[in-house]
């Protein structure tokens, strides 16, 4: 890499599936909530407190809002590899080329070798994955 080349790339996690499901569930907790708060008809059979409904209705809300924001940013630079998963990563991490055993592009498969995608720990180390199977693999 010359002294003057930067890569950066910023992928960001759009399960659809993911976002569909969870969107889909907090549109059932509103639909309750609207039912039981504002209509005053008991959702369910056994129907929970209004605020014990409130708050299990922040759980699907919470990680929609988590799951649409969540992106990993890798940067390549002369100086070395910066990498930032956020939110699990609120400020970047740097490792510096000296670090670094070596460094190579690979297809990979995100299931079989880490488990899924996000922050995985396996027996071939840790992997930051967002979508797709081509990435960074380091040995430090």
């Amino acid at each position: 890499m010359q002294a003057d080349q930067t890569f950066i790339e910023v992928q960001k996690f759009r399960r659809v599936w993911i976002l569909t499901a969870l969107a889909l569930l907090l549109g059932i907790f509103i639909y309750a909530l609207v039912q039981q708060m504002v209509f005053k008809v008991p959702f369910g059979t056994h129907p929970l407190s209004n605020s014990s409904l409130f708050l299990f209705s922040l759980i699907p809300l919470l990680l929609l809002v988590l799951f649409f924001n969540a992106r990993l940013i890798i940067k390549v630079d002369r100086l070395g590899i910066y990498y930032q998963f956020f939110p699990f990563h609120l400020s970047g991490r740097q490792i510096v080329w000296e670090e670094v055993k070596s460094a190579g592009m690979r297809t990979y498969s995100p299931i079989r070798e880490y488990g899924g995608w996000g922050v995985r720990l396996s027996k071939n180390g840790i992997a930051y994955t967002v979508r797709g199977n081509q990435g960074l693999q380091l040995e430090l």
